[in-house]
């Protein structure tokens, strides 16, 4: 009486267990613990007409795709051809960088004959940390899980975040010349496509674009006249007015293609209000009440959308 109560052994282990389990749920929000995995695959394969505007492109990466996933015979000469080991995509925002590697992987499955081709996807500088040499374990841990799956894609989008020219920050430094060393070390890699895109290629340290790292440059560049056609009949449709097509691209110069996209859909909600200016209410009432589906406002504007 008077003392301090006793408390169960149990208890105890419970305070244990939710302190180890605690310090483990941190650990997994520091990236410190888990398998890298890869991107979902795409459920169905993108058209190569998407990325249009740029043919010369769009050739030289299915030449790398069919490179990644066959060995093909160099005619006359009897070598394998050579498996570049990286591919930098260049250019201002917009101009279908990460659209034409989204292509690529919806058509890797297929041309490796069904089976998978895994793509690891690194988002500007997401794989840095505050924590002394975690950015380069997290380097290490990606190149070595895409070795394990080749073949595979490693897709750096935003590469300018991570691989920036080296200065005084020593903690960047190291993380640089670790993805250097990866990029072309001793150990072979394999079959691992690396693609990089940045719109700020300036900033990009010096000996990440030597030959060797990457092979290959692809710069998009904003479309000219021609391409902006190709674009506009893309994404507003063969049936638009061929009068409205010719002005929209005369007076789009210097766009690049996500704006034309972005002015495209833009004309299609503007021609839904003008026709219908009770659509959204009549989508709204078609949601909480599935009755209306069936006929009146609700039904047309949802069978507009079916179709």
């Amino acid at each position: 009486a008077g003392g301090s109560p006793v408390r169960p052994v149990e208890a105890k282990r419970a305070r244990t267990d939710r302190s180890v389990s605690g310090g483990a749920t941190k650990r997994r929000r520091r990236g410190e613990t888990g398998d890298i995995v890869p991107e979902p695959e795409p459920p169905a394969s993108l058209p190569w007409e998407t990325v249009a505007g740029h043919d010369a492109h769009v050739s030289r990466l299915r030449e790398v795709l069919a490179l990644l996933t066959t060995t093909p015979r160099g005619g006359g000469v009897g070598r394998p051809l050579p498996f570049p080991r990286g591919v930098l995509l260049t250019g201002p925002p917009g101009t279908g960088k990460t659209l034409s590697v989204r292509v690529l992987a919806s058509h890797a499955r297929a041309a490796n004959g069904g089976a998978s081709v895994p793509l690891y996807l690194i988002r500007g500088g997401e794989i840095l940390s505050k924590y002394v040499g975690e950015g380069e374990r997290r380097l290490r841990r990606l190149f070595d899980a895409a070795t394990a799956a080749a073949p595979s894609i490693l897709f750096f989008d935003h590469v300018d975040a991570l691989a920036a020219t080296r200065d005084d920050n020593r903690d960047h430094s190291r993380v640089v010349n670790t993805l250097l060393a990866l990029l072309d070390g001793f150990r072979s890699r394999g079959r691992v496509l690396v693609l990089a895109a940045t719109n700020r290629v300036d900033l990009l340290d010096s000996a990440f674009r030597r030959p060797g790292r990457f092979d290959l440059e692809l710069d998009f560049q904003l479309p000219d006249a021609s391409d902006r056609r190709r674009l506009m009949e893309l994404h507003a449709g063969t049936s638009a007015d061929e009068t409205a097509v010719t002005s929209v691209v005369r007076r789009t110069d210097g766009w690049s293609g996500a704006e034309i996209r972005g002015l495209a859909t833009e004309a299609v909600c503007c021609a839904w209000r003008r026709t219908d200016p009770q659509w959204l209410e009549a989508v709204a009432t078609a949601a909480t009440d599935p009755a209306t589906v069936g006929g009146g406002a609700g039904g047309r504007v949802v069978g507009r959308i079916g179709n």
